[in-house]
């Protein structure tokens, strides 16, 4: 094994990976990312869950936040862009 593989093992074994952001969500919350991300509104996404609107914007402020973002098109965008679409 050379020095530079051995440097390279060294630190992919001592850097933590860090997980994406939406495995930090709890089930309910990328529910309703996921639901967001298809184009849904608030309330096509609290019947769909049998929910109140309210509970459902709170979710989608605690999505927002956890993610760090700020839009319904970031959210969208993130969705797109790590395949995770209703199926």
């Amino acid at each position: 094994m050379t020095s530079a593989l051995a440097e390279k093992i060294a630190f992919a074994i001592a850097l933590p990976t860090i997980p994406a952001p939406h495995h930090v969500l709890s089930e309910r919350e990328l529910d309703v990312l996921q639901f967001i991300g298809a184009g849904k509104s608030l309330k096509e996404i609290a019947a769909l869950l049998s929910l109140s609107v309210k509970s459902v914007g709170t979710y989608r402020t605690r999505v927002l936040e956890k993610m760090t973002m700020s839009t319904n098109a970031d959210l969208i965008r993130y969705v797109v862009e790590h395949d995770l679409r209703m199926l």
